[in-house]
């Protein structure tokens, strides 16, 4: 009778045992699968985040370039500028003369700049320009030209004779700069280009769209 007590006994102990077995790795499954599955709905809600802030800012960079070759082409049809390279063209170039015309003309390209800058505002980061005839020789330039004037096999400039155009340098002090290159065009209709015009910007408006953190989260951040 004991006997048959103590087996009873050691067989509810090994049920209960089972039971406890099963329950924790029941729970356990269940704890796993709900860390995985919450896991993964973080995982594609960050990745929609940062789908959704990496377009937006994608859009705001191409906005960003459209904008600089847009106002570059002010210059470009600016028609003083088309009067001036029109009239420049046709100089003959000779080192005696040359330089002392163009020298007189400056003033009204110096004008047409400032008149520029006040229509568009000062804090595009507006650095320089250069206004650069046909055959490639730089007429206007708001900074100092450090080797020649001669900018006919200037890849910038054999691109700005074909189409508008923006690209990015590294600037000489560290950081980058934009350069935007568009075509002159005489005022009659259907005219090739008659020179180009090659602005420097800042990229000051560019770095905060790509450095600008907010919206993506401590993770996102932490990975950036």
């Amino acid at each position: 009778m004991k006997r048959n007590k103590v087996i009873s006994f050691s067989i509810d102990k090994k049920l209960i045992f089972l039971v406890m077995i099963v329950s924790i790795v029941t729970i356990s499954a269940s704890a796993y699968l709900s860390f995985t599955s919450a896991t993964e709905v973080l995982q594609e809600r960050m990745e929609e985040r940062l789908l959704s802030e990496s377009t937006l800012r994608g859009n705001s960079v191409l906005s960003f370039i459209h904008t600089r070759i847009k106002e570059t082409q002010v210059i470009s049809t600016d028609p003083m500028i088309r009067n001036l390279v029109t009239e420049l063209n046709g100089i003959h170039y000779d080192p005696a003369t040359y330089y002392s015309t163009i020298q007189e003309k400056r003033r009204d390209f110096l004008t047409q700049i400032q008149a520029f800058q006040e229509l568009v505002g000062f804090s595009i980061g507006f650095e320089d320009v250069k206004i650069i005839g046909k055959e490639g020789r730089v007429f206007f330039s708001l900074v100092r030209l450090k080797t020649t004037d001669n900018f006919s096999k200037d890849p910038k400039f054999l691109r700005g004779l074909q189409e508008p155009f923006a690209i990015f340098e590294p600037a000489e002090k560290g950081g980058s700069k934009l350069i935007v290159g568009t075509p002159i065009y005489g005022q009659e209709k259907g005219a090739k280009p008659i020179g180009v015009v090659i602005a420097t910007m800042r990229t000051d408006e560019f770095n905060d769209i790509l450095l600008h953190r907010s919206g993506l989260g401590k993770l996102a951040k932490s990975i950036l």
